[in-house]
């Protein structure tokens, strides 16, 4: 199995979210640390395993310096990544600020269920090919922050047909787009190599020349005639207009 995943969960939000990602399938693949008070005088250390570490957090419920202190704590013993749960009206605390080397971003608890279940879908679902936390690590290790969204398929083409409909989606973002994490889902039947490949080379060729792209793709028979298509890319954070033109 993928290395596991501890999520360390700040506030009461992320404590909330974070109580029921390790169920059913993925029981056995990581554990929850819960930091109910941030501002506590002195945080306790963390477990030394899992050493891949994931600070869950509502930028409404932490101020910029707790996050400072919590993002420092899951460095010790591990790498870690942050995923930062902001509303539009909510200023964003950017946990790339104070240290985190990769940071996925959500809009409201709704999004950040469906990114923590693809996450571990993608990772640790029986027979997913493609895709580990190193990739994860050397792609948005850097200066992006990390959207993502999720559509459908169906035959004939079920996976050209999602890719479609993501691109749809960010038309007028794709070129902010540096980095690609792709995870395909779906029956034997519907999801070969040759579409995969198709569907994407329409992602590459819509993006920046120069984007990376990691794939994965997993088999469920009980999916036959549809794809699910999972895309994380990482986004420049120094490009003005993406507050307002990327949508997810």
């Amino acid at each position: 199995m993928e290395d596991k995943l501890r999520i360390i969960a700040v506030g009461p939000t992320a404590i909330s979210l974070a109580g029921g990602v390790f169920e059913g399938q993925y029981a056995d693949c990581g554990a929850v640390s819960c930091i109910e008070n941030p501002g506590d005088e002195e945080l306790e250390m963390l477990p030394p395993e899992p050493r891949t570490r994931l600070v869950l957090y509502s930028s409404g419920e932490v101020t910029l310096e707790q996050l400072r202190r919590v993002v420092t704590l899951a460095k010790i013993g591990g790498r870690m990544m942050a995923c930062e749960l902001s509303e539009p009206s909510v200023p964003s605390h950017l946990a790339r600020h104070v240290g985190a080397p990769v940071l996925f971003k959500v809009g409201d608890r709704s999004e950040c269920h469906t990114a923590l279940a693809c996450l571990l879908g993608m990772l640790y679902r029986p027979g997913t090919i493609g895709v580990d936390w190193d990739d994860i690590f050397s792609l948005f290790s850097g200066d992006d922050y990390v959207v993502f969204q999720v559509t459908k398929g169906n035959d004939p083409g079920a996976a050209v047909q999602a890719i479609e409909k993501a691109l749809a989606t960010w038309r007028g973002s794709i070129d902010l787009f540096d980095n690609y994490l792709v995870s395909f889902y779906g029956g034997s039947q519907s999801l070969d190599m040759k579409e995969i490949q198709e569907a994407s080379q329409l992602l590459s060729k819509a993006g920046q020349d120069d984007a990376n792209i990691i794939w994965a793709a997993s088999l469920n028979d009980q999916m036959e005639g549809m794809v699910q298509l999972t895309i994380f890319a990482g986004v420049e954070q120094n490009v003005p207009k993406m507050a307002k033109d990327v949508h997810v």
